[in-house]
């Protein structure tokens, strides 16, 4: 990993913001999945979630 350097204060907050909501985010699927008994590790989890598409719905 490799610092990441913003011109305003601004930009580091947003930065931060979205770092922490995405490891949220991460963590929450990893429990639920942990609590149905699934314990694929995070690389398995996103090449089975690369698999899902979306259909329109008439």
């Amino acid at each position: 990993m490799r610092p990441v350097f913003h011109q305003k204060d601004i930009y580091s907050e947003a930065h931060i913001y979205g770092s922490i909501l995405a490891y949220m985010v991460v963590n929450t699927i990893r429990q639920k999945l942990k609590a149905k008994g699934i314990r694929d590790d995070w690389s398995n989890i996103v090449r089975r979630m690369n698999t899902q598409s979306l259909l329109p719905v008439r």
